[in-house]
């Protein structure tokens, strides 16, 4: 496994493909980048 322990935090966002960027996030929390945050995961 090549990713150091730790906990990570997970985003998600929606892309349409092809060369078109990320949808636009309008309400509630996001990072900026059109992304929400999922969670976090603690890896060992």
């Amino acid at each position: 496994m090549t990713t150091p322990a730790g906990t990570y935090t997970l985003y998600v966002g929606f892309w349409p493909g092809g060369e078109g960027k990320r949808l636009k996030i309008t309400g509630g929390g996001n990072d900026g980048a059109d992304r929400a945050r999922l969670g976090t995961i603690e890896i060992k």
